[in-house]
């Protein structure tokens, strides 16, 4: 019994190390001095060691958000945040994660790599991660409602980041909210066709056909249906800054160069300028159903049964490009993750499951993290009582010769010369005491 209680210890002791050293990794890998440790704590209520209370509020212990905030691995950058800010802020980002998990089932690690691929296309930046995960709550909630499962959604959303990536283009909230809201059109009309995977790849192949350069012909359609010479102005299109100021210095100079601007911004569903774009391309084809299939087919990669269908639900292909008003951008954009499941047993069983689980392995992690912590002053005392018992011995070393008839006089000549203690003034001796005293001397504590 004794035996496996000191087996116990040691390796709950081990397991506290372990989370400890995760941590420090993580502080490596992100470039951060200040601890993120601290940030996933609960220090504010006085329990040090305790997982923070947002945190426990979902079930989840700060070893499960420091392991989600491995796998997201974004932070603000150090210019213009203090080194706190940017942790906080990679909290934020975290507990947005694990909320959005929570609330829609999804696994961790799939809304982790999501959130991530977000960032690092501009949706979002770091520590401001909870638009973000609206976004994809509604995306989700809307698609279950009509059928498409919560890890359909996220792989398509993830794909769609994967190919701006790709193309070194970068989006923002209004373009992942569009790509949503069509994402959701497209289930609505219960076309298999069109929906989950597939529709994500439709809508791919509409904005690849529509947006393509190279092709002279198609190049002179696009340039038609965004205004021809007299293209939008930066404000009309939603363009912002450094962006804005381009995209008017070439529409004075190059109306023909602004266009392939715009056709970029439609590549990263830039809404208006995708409803402008769509509406002049509507025009162009005149209403004619045999050019609008041709086109479908011949240059956006759609099946004839997907044209068909688009225009049996919307009118036209273009129509349905055209059919996510701002209003229902803006619902996307103000979505925050929430529980939405019924009541009733179900839900009490499953909130009792999550909270047991979380009591367990809280329980289980304070108690690693005190058995570490008994470890390591247990390992300090013996390490001080080994010094001691070495610094006893090597001073009575000293002594004996100290007491020598022949080295004892030349001990004490030398001792006056260098000022040195009985003991230091042996060579070697003396070195290895001056160590034992340096590494045991307490030193200042600092904030």
């Amino acid at each position: 019994a004794t035996v496996g209680a000191v087996e116990l210890a040691g390796g709950m002791a081990r397991e506290g190390r372990q989370e400890a050293q995760a941590f420090l990794e993580l502080n490596r890998a992100l470039g951060l001095d200040y601890p993120t440790w601290v940030a996933f704590l609960d220090v504010a209520r006085g329990r040090p060691f305790a997982t923070r209370a947002e945190l426990e509020a979902l079930s989840y212990t700060a070893r499960d958000a420091g392991q989600f905030a491995a796998s997201y691995g974004m932070v603000a950058p150090a210019r213009g945040w203090t080194e706190a800010e940017r942790v906080e802020g990679l909290f934020r980002d975290v507990l947005a994660g694990l909320r959005l998990a929570r609330y829609t089932g999804a696994d961790e690690g799939q809304v982790a790599s999501v959130l991530r691929l977000g960032a690092r296309a501009g949706v979002v930046d770091p520590g401001e991660a909870e638009t973000l995960a609206g976004i994809l709550f509604q995306a989700v909630r809307e698609g279950t409602r009509e059928g498409v499962s919560a890890a359909e959604t996220f792989q398509n959303v993830e794909r769609y980041l994967q190919g701006l990536l790709a193309q070194g283009v970068t989006a923002n909230e209004r373009s992942l909210a569009f790509y949503a809201a069509l994402l959701d059109r497209l289930s609505e009309t219960q076309d298999r066709a069109l929906m989950g995977e597939v529709g994500a790849r439709a809508v791919g192949n509409i904005l690849e056909g529509l947006t393509r350069t190279g092709q002279p012909g198609l190049e002179v359609l696009a340039f038609r249906a965004l205004g021809g010479p007299e293209l939008p102005t930066a404000r009309e299109v939603g363009l912002e800054g450094a962006e804005a100021r381009e995209y008017e210095r070439l529409r004075e100079v190059s109306p023909l160069l602004a266009a392939r601007f715009l056709l970029e911004e439609a590549r990263s569903l830039n809404p208006e300028v995708i409803r402008r774009m769509a509406a002049g391309f509507e025009a162009v084809m005149g209403g004619r159903p045999d050019l609008e299939y041709l086109f479908g087919t011949e240059f956006l990669g759609l099946s004839y049964e997907q044209v068909a269908a688009l225009r049996g639900s919307y009118g036209s292909v273009f129509r349905f490009m055209q059919a996510v008003p701002p209003a229902e951008l803006q619902t996307y954009l103000e979505a925050r993750p929430q529980d939405v499941g019924t009541g009733g047993v179900a839900r009490e069983i499953a909130e009792a499951g999550y909270r047991r689980e979380f009591l367990e392995a809280e329980t289980s992690r304070l108690k690693s993290l005190l058995a570490a912590q008994q470890d390591l002053d247990v390992g300090l005392r013996e390490l001080g009582r080994s010094a001691a018992e070495t610094a006893n011995a090597l001073g009575a070393l000293a002594r004996g010769i100290e007491q020598d008839p022949t080295f004892g006089p030349l001990l004490k000549g030398y001792r006056r010369e260098q000022g040195a203690s009985p003991i230091e003034s042996v060579p070697i001796v003396g070195e290895v005491v001056k160590g034992l005293r340096k590494a045991f001397t307490p030193r200042p504590r600092t904030g």
